[in-house]
């Protein structure tokens, strides 16, 4: 690690997976083709926790977990189709809105980096379907077994979220 003026710095370098480095590529350029909005808001869950709750079994029963992750997805595709110029990109001299909610959904791979699988036409997905679709990629984005079909064409993301007390 370089020092900063008379103060040095110590560190350590750490070798970046062709993963990480794909992840930061695309992030970049992300950020260079396009203009982003990130928003952070919280959100009282205590209807979707009577809910899961109530639902829970049942969707286990039927081999599915029911995560907060999957209302998360559910209430997007919600909003975007109330508000369809949100699932848009930039393109240079004009903006594309998207009729397919595809949304992208952050998942970490336990120290091992990110990676974004998507649920194409989340629109057209009820809650079982949701979860089910999420389970699975989830699932296989941990196992190393994601296509690239599987990480394609998201036109909307949401990154993980975190229980607040």
């Amino acid at each position: 690690i370089p020092s900063s003026g008379t103060m040095t710095i110590k560190g350590k370098i750490v070798k970046l997976t062709s993963m990480r480095k794909s992840i930061a590529r695309h992030m970049v350029k992300s950020v260079i083709d396009a203009p982003h909005v990130t928003a952070v808001f919280e959100a009282d869950f205590s209807a979707i926790m009577a809910h899961r709750k109530k639902h829970k079994k049942n969707f286990a029963e039927k081999g599915t977990n029911l995560t907060y992750t999957s209302y998360i997805v559910a209430a997007a595709a919600a909003a975007l189709t109330e508000v369809p110029e949100v699932n848009s990109s930039f393109k240079g001299d004009h903006i594309e809105i998207y009729e397919d909610l595809n949304i992208g959904v952050g998942t970490s791979l336990e120290g091992k980096g990110l990676i974004v699988p998507v649920v194409k036409r989340a629109q057209d997905l009820d809650l079982f379907r949701l979860a089910s679709t999420l389970q699975d990629l989830t699932e296989r984005a941990r196992l190393g077994k994601l296509s690239q079909e599987d990480v394609k064409g998201g036109t909307f993301s949401i990154s993980n979220h975190q229980e607040m007390t």
